[in-house]
């Protein structure tokens, strides 16, 4: 399954009028999984930050 969803999009590209008929604004709830890089398993394979 593929859903196309965008959230809190701002700017000269964010009007939505023009967009698929499948693309939706994501709520705060809905896209709170994807804030996260836990959901592609970034631990393991993303370096940390470098210490300053």
């Amino acid at each position: 399954n593929l859903v196309f969803g965008e959230y809190k999009c701002m700017g000269p590209g964010a009007n939505r009028a023009g967009r698929v008929k499948y693309a939706r604004a994501l709520t705060d709830q809905q896209a709170a999984p994807f804030l996260s890089t836990t959901y592609i398993g970034a631990r393991n394979w993303l370096l940390s930050p470098p210490s300053l």
